[in-house]
């Protein structure tokens, strides 16, 4: 939906101004601390991950792309053919995530020190998590609400006849004529097991994988960094269907893995995530609401 939405517009305004005020502080208390190494005293996430159990997640991620031929063939013959790919597409997503998470949490289980707290899932500093959680929601609306801004001015002065796509979800919803129970799922698996699962892969497995790999087996913060910023290119990359949006989503995916290494809990890129899709989905909502 291409529509502008005064009311949504100047909102997006209030959020990235309180990114801006929020990012301000955290940049004043760096500076006044003589501007310490960002990674300076972050927890060390101790594992016996290997490359092969790394390949594992990422092969179940890819695997639960495929889901959709399968799930096809459930749905009645009556429903015409793109409906019932779209929704097969929908069925597939929300399975492959809930393999996905299964997946992580078993590797995460069986090798990090001290099991799945050790992966970042104990839930003893909720105060600190949700603060983090929140300011880099913050954070993150403001630099990717920049970001998508110039890679669209870009994509558009470079390819003047280039129309940018609507990310899936918006456009099975936008459809019509689905299940409510299939469009519940679509909400649903956007909303939660997508940053759940994404999150579990790309942060806590892939990126501390890449740590040890990339340091020798010893997660230095210049490692750290490096692992950051890969698996933030791969996040990016892997939604190439909105190629206007990669490079915001390459900034996300920088945030999301700096709050994860910065706390030692998957907790905070989780919820961060889910801020982030909860938005989206709340301003198309709004939009269709408004403009209906």
């Amino acid at each position: 939906m291409a529509e502008s939405v005064p009311l949504l517009d100047r909102l997006d305004l209030v959020l990235m101004g309180m990114g801006v005020v929020v990012l301000s502080i955290a940049a004043g208390r760096w500076l006044r601390q003589g501007r310490p190494e960002l990674l300076l005293g972050a927890p060390v996430r101790t594992n016996v991950l290997g490359p092969l159990t790394v390949w594992l997640c990422l092969a179940v991620y890819l695997m639960g792309m495929a889901l959709g031929i399968p799930f096809a063939w459930l749905l009645p013959a009556s429903m015409p053919d793109a409906q019932r790919l779209a929704c097969a597409g929908v069925m597939a997503s929300v399975a492959g995530q809930i393999i996905l998470i299964a997946t992580c949490l078993a590797v995460a289980w069986g090798t990090f020190a001290g099991g799945l707290r050790g992966f970042g899932l104990a839930g003893t500093h909720l105060d600190r998590d949700l603060r983090w959680s929140v300011g880099g929601w913050l954070v993150a609306l403001c630099l990717t609400g920049v970001a998508v801004w110039y890679s669209s001015w870009v994509i558009i002065t470079l390819w003047p006849a280039f129309t940018p796509p609507s990310h899936p979800v918006f456009e099975f919803l936008e459809s019509g004529g689905s299940p409510p129970a299939i469009r519940f799922l679509a909400f649903f698996g956007a909303a939660t097991l997508a940053p759940i699962g994404e999150e579990m892969l790309f942060r806590g497995i892939l990126q501390t994988g890449l740590a040890a790999l990339i340091g020798w087996g010893r997660p230095s913060s210049r490692a750290r960094w490096g692992a950051i910023t890969v698996t933030a290119v791969l996040f990016g990359m892997m939604h190439t269907g909105t190629p206007h949006f990669v490079p915001a989503l390459m900034l996300l995916g920088v945030l999301l893995g700096y709050t994860y290494e910065r706390t030692g809990s998957l907790w905070v890129p989780i919820g961060l995530h889910m801020l982030f899709n909860i938005k989206s989905l709340l301003w198309y909502w709004l939009q269709v609401y408004l403009m209906g």
